[in-house]
Formats: structure tokens, sequence, C-alpha cells
């Protein structure tokens, strides 16, 4: 669980920041922004604890495709939010080594990674959120003062 604390002199300057970047979209650029930035730590760590195959296949090609990516929400959920953020791994066999097969051992890495981090990164989430809501807050200032709104 996240556990964000105000102090009580800066609210009243957070919130109408917020207010003037209120847009939906900005809303769920930052949050995603925040959530890929607190998850590479759990990508680092999976791609630490990958098996490595013997010699003749030790390419790393599965090490190389995790990433932390966004995803369209698929699934039904109770969940309002229309993306995910995910720490994924791209090559086709990857559940295979995470989850065993009937000739295999599982070796998980995906799993343990997350269980290491998971701590961490939601502590990082906040911390990653209240910058880009910073960096967001202070485009806009320059912005409305007669700038363009940054980057797109």
């Amino acid at each position: 669980m996240l556990d964000i604390r105000l102090d009580p002199q800066g609210t009243e300057r957070l919130i109408a920041g917020l207010r003037r970047v209120s847009e939906v979209s900005t809303a769920r650029r930052l949050i995603q922004a925040a959530s890929r930035d607190a998850l590479q730590p759990v990508a680092k760590q999976a791609r630490v604890l990958v098996p490595q195959p013997p010699a003749p296949y030790a390419w790393g090609d599965l090490r190389d495709s995790i990433k932390v990516r966004s995803a369209p929400l698929r699934a039904r959920t109770w969940s309002r939010a229309k993306t995910v953020v995910v720490v994924t791994a791209g090559q086709w066999y990857a559940h295979l080594v995470e989850f065993a097969t009937v000739r295999t051992r599982a070796q998980p890495f995906l799993a343990p990674a997350w269980r290491a981090g998971r701590e961490q990164a939601q502590a990082d989430f906040s911390g990653h959120l209240w910058r880009a809501i910073g960096r967001a807050v202070a485009r806009h200032a320059r912005a409305s003062a007669g700038g363009r709104a940054g980057r797109r």
C-alpha cells in the first residue's frame, strides 16, 4: 500500500498546481511514467535472476527481453484504469522457464524479483509521482507565462 503524506504548509500550493494540470490525460501520463520509473529496479533484478542456459545456447535473449512497459487493461476488473504498467519478458518461452514444463523444473525470475522489490517500488512510486507532478506544474507555469507547453 502506498503511503503518501502531505505537509500542511505546501498542500494549498500543490492542490492549486494539480488543478492547473488536471487534464485526465496528463494525470494518466504522470502516473504511468512514475510507475515505469518505480518498476525499473524490479526489471533489473529479474534480468539478474534469469537462468543462463548451457554454453551453446547462452545468447541472453530472455534476459534482454525483460522490459517495463504500459499495456492496455484487457481483463474486466474493478479498476477504472485503462492501462497498466507491467514488467514483462518478451520471449515466447519465458512462461516455460518461470513455471516449468513436464521435462524441466521451474526457474522463476519474475516472481522473486517482484517479491524482493515490491515494497521499494511502492515507496519509489510516490517519490517519482511527486517529482513528475512538480515538473508538470513547472511546465504548465512556463506555458501560461508565454512559452510552449514542453515536448509532446
